[in-house]
């Protein structure tokens, strides 16, 4: 019998072919437990095994060393949010990019899998890369998908290979996604000793470290889903990650510089910066025509800077070169479009041009949680124009509409900020704006004298919240723009029916409006019952598988309603009531006034996040913040 299976095997290879699929094909890692998986992790996108090898290879055409990353993952996906199964893999000039293998596999009802298809990488798809409907030029993918319909539940394995042929290139590793739960992922970085590189960890308390001579690893298990929203920071702030930066290489027994420090990340900057050819004259006689005959200096600054804002139309270039390489100003101004490098280098070069002292620099925004201490690449991600102007020095972002030119812009505050000064750089932080300046006061009345009580508010918006106003007024789809004051505010208005709306008044200092109509707060039976204190805080408790929450920036939130009700009192009265610390805070009252009652209310957040440190005082503010919502006034 054996000699017969093998002269049949020999004789017939496409059988022997079939055979080995029937064999081991169907059986790639076992049985797989939905079930159980989805009870350990929820639906979605599961990674049951996740390997990435980093190592470096000497390139014998450019002479130098090049990072081999090899990617495999196995991927299960529970719930069919993910029905097409689409993959996509970036890369970018600075990469070469080859797909291996990729399967993907149904489950039968024993948790076997069955092979759907064998995808011909080869032919995989190169597209340009969008996020959320943004263009970026030299940034692309290959994509995959499976070319037949896929069930609820699947499974999908998939390999690849990646050079990265520039070492400043080689950034940041994340363990997991946002919306990824991973069962077991290993990233192993194989040590040379012609390279010298540093590694910066960040969020690792649940991932183990091992070192050896020959490499380091990295190892994870049951690394649970993140219940991100759209009010969370961004995953450098709390994934499991670390960056790599190449140190220096050593070829032929000298050593060269890449990223040991920060000195080198700024003169590789500064080298794009000298290969720039302003024209001029384009750029003098636009400068002129936008100033016209202003002669303050504040004056010519901002028709600048709004000229830019109003003209320049953001497009992003993002990565590879012109991820960091502004483009000529000339060419910005007449294509009237550009990424954030083409408009700040442009406003910077108008500025110049009209004798101010105006340098390009870089910034990591709010939604990057690193500072200069890393040299690396992925330490900014935005450029701006600085600017010194009498002893100050201001920080302008043409990208953002609705900035004004000497506020920097909440996405900005509390970063650090490279400023250019020829080989020389300063890397300083921009200031945290003060609670105070940020306000929104809400004054007005509630009146009971009525079957349907009427509500009249007056609101006041200042600084940061003004400036969201003017943006939300100019960008909102919206078709009858008399409702934008209550849009505006309609998360603290919950229970109020508005039926009137003041046009805004507006003052350098403050927007101002009035809204009234109908309060619904209300319940009337052997007593009147009243929950007349507005919910004033956005966010919620943040539980252990959340993110903590972005604030837009600092701000104060005060009511001061009056209740009027035929001169009656309220059985009871709220005494002053402080929750929270100095850095978020809370006050509520109640007290008779003259037959009124008068009902306070007061916030007070200092804070850019929710501290993760602070968690549970956190939670304790929220839970007593909410709670005032639900305390009545009763009257008989």
């Amino acid at each position: 019998m054996k000699d017969t299976r093998n002269n049949l095997l020999s004789n017939h290879p496409k059988i022997f072919v079939i055979f080995l699929f029937v064999l081991f094909g169907t059986t790639l890692t076992g049985q797989i437990d939905i079930t159980q998986y989805e009870e350990d992790f929820g639906e979605g996108e599961i990674t049951l095994k996740k390997r990435i090898s980093i190592s470096f290879v000497y390139s014998e055409s450019h002479k130098t060393y090049h990072a081999k990353v090899t990617h495999r993952y196995d991927k299960l996906y529970i719930g069919g949010s993910y029905a097409n199964g689409l993959i996509q893999v970036p890369f970018n000039l600075y990469q070469d990019l080859k797909l291996q293998k990729a399967r993907y596999f149904k489950l039968d009802e024993d948790g076997e899998k069955i092979l759907l298809e064998n995808v011909k990488v080869k032919y995989a798809d190169t597209k340009d890369y969008f996020i959320k409907n943004i263009f970026y030029s030299d940034l692309k993918v290959k994509q995959f998908k499976c070319s037949v319909d896929l069930p609820k539940d699947y499974f999908v394995s998939y390999q690849y290979e990646e050079i990265i042929k520039d070492l400043k290139f080689l950034t940041s590793f994340y363990f997991q996604n946002a919306s990824e739960a991973v069962e077991d992922v290993e990233i192993v970085i194989k040590k040379n000793a012609n390279v010298e590189f540093s590694l910066y960890d960040f969020n690792l308390d649940k991932i183990e470290k091992v070192e050896d001579e020959t490499s380091i690893k990295y190892i994870g298990k049951n690394l649970k889903r993140y219940s991100a929203s759209n009010k969370s920071v961004k995953g450098s702030y709390y994934l499991p990650h670390f960056i790599v930066s190449t140190n220096s290489i050593k070829i032929n027994g000298k050593n060269k510089e890449i990223l040991k420090s920060t000195d080198n990340l700024y003169a590789w900057y500064n080298s794009l910066i000298k290969e720039l050819s302003p024209d001029d004259e384009y750029i003098d006689k636009l400068a002129k025509s936008i100033v016209g005959n202003s002669s303050k200096q504040e004056e010519k600054i901002d028709k600048i800077f709004k000229w830019v804002q109003n003209n320049i139309q953001y497009v992003a270039f993002e990565d590879g070169i012109a991820g960091f390489k502004p483009t000529e100003s000339h060419e910005v101004a007449a294509s009237k479009f550009g990424d954030c490098k083409g408009m700040a280098n442009l406003l910077i070069n108008l500025l110049q041009s009209q004798g101010f002292d105006a340098m390009h620099a870089w910034i990591g925004t709010r939604s990057n949680n690193y500072s200069y201490d890393i040299p690396s690449l992925v330490v900014d991600n935005h450029m701006i124009c600085g600017l010194n102007l009498n002893n100050a020095t201001y920080f302008l972002d043409g990208t953002s509409k609705s900035a004004m030119w000497n506020i920097a812009p909440p996405h900005l505050e509390g970063k650090e900020v490279m400023m250019a000064n020829k080989e020389t750089y300063q890397i300083v932080r921009i200031s945290k704006s003060k609670p105070e300046k940020n306000k929104i006061n809400i004054s007005g009345n509630i009146d009971m004298n009525s079957d349907r009580p009427k509500i009249e508010l007056k609101v006041e918006l200042t600084g940061h919240f003004k400036r969201d106003f003017v943006s939300y007024e100019a960008y909102s789809p919206l078709k009858k723009k008399k409702n934008v004051p209550f849009y505006f505010l309609s998360q603290y208005l919950d229970g109020v029916k508005i039926e009137n709306i003041s046009d805004p008044i507006m003052s350098k200092e403050k927007i101002t409006f009035t809204l009234s109509g109908s309060y619904m707060n209300i319940a009337r039976g052997n007593t009147t019952t009243v929950f007349p204190f507005l919910d004033i805080l956005e966010f919620d408790e943040v539980n252990e598988d959340m993110p903590p929450y972005y604030v837009d920036f600092p701000q104060t939130i005060i009511s001061r309603l009056e209740i009027v009700n035929s001169n009656k009192s309220p059985k009871e009265q709220y005494s002053s009531t402080k929750i929270g610390n100095e850095s978020f805070s809370a006050i509520y009252s109640s007290e008779n006034v003259g037959g009124k009652t008068i009902i306070h209310q007061k916030m007070h957040l200092d804070i850019l996040h929710t501290p993760t440190e602070l968690q549970n005082e956190w939670n304790s503010f929220t839970s007593q913040i909410k709670a005032f919502k639900y305390s009545p006034l009763s009257y008989e």
